[in-house]
């Protein structure tokens, strides 16, 4: 499953800690084991979580061995209206993997790949700054995540042809660990597998997993064309401004080279007959898209000395005692997470036309629980609550920084009054107008171990605002500093001259 560094939920609760320390989210419900999953419970749970955390639009499926026994469209899939249904394509982002996952286990059942083989049998041209290293990452390293490139701390923006992807990797793409010594998610990794996946077989990435995955499995909502998604009644996608949903553009999705990464489309209904073959060895209402082994092996993360939560394109990972594989997916505008509990042969596919990054902490381990007929433990706190708590603490933050400037003529004013000013009279001032915005901006990226560009990429109207007000306030701080010590340093040129 996709390991995020920043995650916009934890950007938003630690900026609403830092700035207002009223944030605290508890469990609400203990877990309890029951025989089945409730149907009705978990279609509430959606319903409830889709108000709370403001999604326009959601759509999932529930998948029990070879059967399908849920479909649900709630919400609109665009300004117009137009409900959403569970045959609506969605952007489902880095559940994408999974689907180029399968795709190059079919062709290594082709023969026509060899997992063990460098990458560069196949792409002559892949290199990076350090060529030996290159030189030894292999396929299965890459679909692994174990391929020791880089993740952009930025977001891997992807081009918009081949010749351009050859000359970032040449130029940008770092091996920041040993090759295959450990995990790291990365885009990249898949961007260079459906270039594999072209050269292998001769035909564009959409035109291959139409044909040998969409078609047998009968999904027949779904694209690797982001164009042709779009003709075909593709779900408009949102942008959270301030907590408020609002229809956007999503520069990911104009961006060929990462389809196979992070730009397919693909309704719930047609990720649900993906599930059903993931969960039967293969096997969709008799066809065989892989062998059981091959299932397996996506399904199985690395034997490595250090711990892998990471398959090929499938992720594992555990919540109360229950284990799933899953992989969730987000652009800038769309969500989405599958799932699959094989010891209950329980599956889900969700789809929300807004980021699920936001959500998906609140989403997937109650999910699981529901799937294994546990009572789900659930926060107290919302996107909706996060966002009214950022919004509230810019907005008094904004407050003070309005009423320094407006009163700084005034204050000005008074200063000259006064006939000196003691230490402590500067230094207090100082703390507060200056040296505590300053710690803030500080301390904002620290605490999220990552960077303003990452946070500026996951919540870029917070960050901005952050910035703005926060420096506003720091630099009206110096400006006054600067203004009351400027008599005192008159005072001093004075006593000097006259010395």
């Amino acid at each position: 499953m996709k390991i995020y560094r920043a995650s916009m939920a934890k950007c938003i609760i630690i900026l609403g800690v830092l700035l207002l320390p009223l944030l605290m989210t508890s469990p609400v419900a203990a877990m309890t084991q029951s025989n089945e999953p409730d149907i009705a419970k978990i279609d509430a749970f959606l319903r409830t979580q889709m108000q709370a955390n403001h999604l326009p639009g959601l759509a999932y499926a529930l998948v029990h061995g070879k059967q399908i026994v849920q479909l649900c469209g709630y919400g609109i899939a665009d300004p117009t209206g137009k409900p959403v249904t569970p045959q609506t394509p969605f952007i489902v982002g880095s559940v994408s993997k999974s689907i180029t996952g399968l795709a190059i286990m079919q062709l290594v059942e082709a023969h026509k790949i060899v997992l063990d083989d460098p990458v560069q049998r196949y792409l002559p041209w892949f290199k990076t700054s350090d060529q030996e290293a290159a030189s030894r990452i292999t396929v299965r390293q890459l679909l692994n995540q174990t391929s020791g490139l880089k993740d952009d701390p930025n977001g891997f923006a992807g081009f918009s042809d081949e010749q351009e992807l050859q000359r970032y990797m040449h130029s940008q793409i770092v091996v920041d660990r040993p090759v295959g010594s450990s995990f790291e998610y990365t885009s990249i990794n898949y961007v260079l597998l459906g270039q594999i996946i072209q050269v292998v077989s001769g035909q564009s990435y959409a035109d291959y997993v139409q044909q040998h995955i969409y078609k047998p499995l009968e999904m027949r909502h779904s694209y690797a064309d982001v164009e042709q998604a779009k003709k075909a009644g593709l779900a408009q996608g949102y942008l959270w401004r301030f907590g408020i949903p609002l229809p956007g553009p999503d520069a990911l999705l104009d961006i060929p080279t990462d389809v196979p990464a992070t730009a397919t489309a693909a309704s719930a209904e047609d990720i649900a007959h993906y599930l059903i073959a993931n969960m039967n060895e293969g096997e969709y209402q008799g066809r065989s898209v892989l062998s059981p082994a091959g299932i397996l092996s996506m399904h199985t993360p690395p034997k490595l000395a250090h711990a892998t939560p990471y398959g090929m394109g499938w992720g594992v990972l555990t919540v109360s005692g229950v284990t799933a594989i899953a992989h969730n997916g987000a652009t800038y505008t769309f969500g989405a997470f599958m799932l699959i509990v094989p010891e209950k042969q329980w599956g889900a596919i969700i789809l929300t036309n807004a980021n699920m990054n936001v959500v998906e902490a609140d989403l997937l381990p109650p999910m699981i629980q529901l799937l294994a007929g546990q009572e789900p433990t659930l926060a107290t706190t919302s996107v909706g609550t996060f966002y009214l708590i950022c919004d509230v603490v810019l907005a008094i933050a904004a407050f003070f920084t309005l009423l320094l400037l407006v009163r700084l003529p005034w204050w000005h004013r008074r200063l000259k009054l006064k006939p000196s000013l003691h230490w402590w009279q500067i230094v207090g001032p100082w703390i507060w107008e200056c040296l505590l915005p300053a710690l803030i901006l500080v301390s904002i990226p620290t605490l999220l171990e990552t960077s303003w560009p990452s946070l500026l990429y996951q919540v870029p109207e917070l960050g901005w605002s952050a910035i703005l007000i926060f420096s506003l306030w720091a630099d009206l701080g110096l400006l006054r500093l600067a203004l009351r010590l400027l008599p005192l340093m008159r005072k001093r040129r004075q006593q000097f001259t006259g010395a």
